[in-house]
């Protein structure tokens, strides 16, 4: 899928977002560089939320434990994240997960592929479990209780609190930097124009 051309809104946003980058004094340089991806760069979706700098600090804090202190594996944590975004249309987020998830070689390409397919396939009998709460969290308002059941019985319950709430965690970001016109970084942007997302598949359905 190519990358859509932002429209004059969203270009009237972004402009405004890189005047609002340039603000930047030493106080939120010291809180941003807690903030910096695998690459060392820090993404653009910290810059904004570094308009209210106590939130992004505790912010920092939760996002945080998924990334330090998580009972998913990290290619657990990252499927999660990347069918996530693919599901709330986030291009912003799957674009930098994948880049990032194919840097770590946590993914095949064949695998990156799958998830962002209707019905993936070639997954063992846990990453699927996991595709299917994804799926459910972010297309519905509750789990089916077959899938809570299968969960159950797979998983521990530190496990499945941790799930539903990183799909939770990315699921509102998705809605802040889409809202937001946040634009990609430029290694994620040249990855987004072979992407689709969950609208693109309905679309062609």
């Amino acid at each position: 899928m190519e990358s859509a051309e932002p429209t004059e809104a969203a270009e009237q946003t972004r402009e405004w977002l890189r005047q609002r980058f340039e603000e930047e004094g030493p106080e939120i340089d010291e809180l941003l560089s807690k903030t910096r991806g695998p690459d060392g760069e820090v993404p653009n979706v910290f810059r904004v939320m570094a308009w209210n700098p106590k939130l992004l600090s505790r912010f920092n804090v939760f996002a945080g434990y998924f990334y330090t202190k998580s009972h998913l594996s990290p290619r657990e944590r990252r499927l999660v994240i990347i069918r996530t975004a693919w599901q709330r249309d986030s291009m912003y987020e799957l674009a930098n997960h994948v880049v990032w998830a194919r840097d770590a070689k946590e993914f095949g390409e064949d695998e990156l592929a799958s998830l962002q397919m209707r019905e993936p396939e070639g997954w063992d009998e846990r990453e699927q479990l996991l595709i299917e709460l994804v799926d459910a969290m972010t297309t519905a308002n509750s789990v089916p209780g077959e899938v809570m059941a299968g969960a159950a019985g797979s998983m521990t319950e530190p496990e499945l609190v941790e799930v539903f709430f990183l799909s939770g965690l990315y699921g509102g970001l998705a809605v802040f930097i889409n809202s937001m016109n946040i634009a990609l970084e430029p290694k994620p942007q040249e990855e987004s124009a072979r992407l689709s997302l969950s609208s693109d598949s309905a679309a062609d359905s």
